[in-house]
C-alpha cells in the first residue's frame, strides 16, 4: 500500500505485482487540472491491474465517505 496515505483502507484488495493502467488514469486527472489523491491513485491502480492486456477484476466496489473525490475520480476513470 503507498505509503502517502495517512491512514490505511479498513477493507482493501491488496495490490499485486501485475501492471496497472491506474497511472494513465491519474495522467488524465492531472491533464484536467486536478491533483489526485491518494486513495484516489490507489483505487485506479488496484482496480485497473491487468495481465496481458485484460482486466484483472470484473468488478470493483468502492465505498467511500461523501466530499471525498469520487466523482472526479470516475470522470477521469470514464474519460481513460
Amino acid at each position: 500500500m503507498p505509503t502517502e496515505l495517512a491512514v490505511a483502507p479498513r477493507f482493501c484488495t491488496p495490490r499485486t505485482d501485475r501492471p496497472t493502467y491506474g497511472g494513465e488514469v491519474a495522467k488524465i486527472a492531472t491533464i484536467l487540472g486536478f491533483e489526485a489523491m491518494p486513495h484516489q491513485s490507489l483505487f485506479w491502480d488496484i482496480a485497473l491491474e491487468h495481465e496481458d492486456g485484460v482486466l484483472a477484476y470484473r468488478e470493483v466496489i468502492w465505498t467511500i465517505a461523501r466530499q471525498s473525490g469520487k466523482t472526479v475520480a470516475i470522470f477521469c476513470l470514464l474519460l481513460w
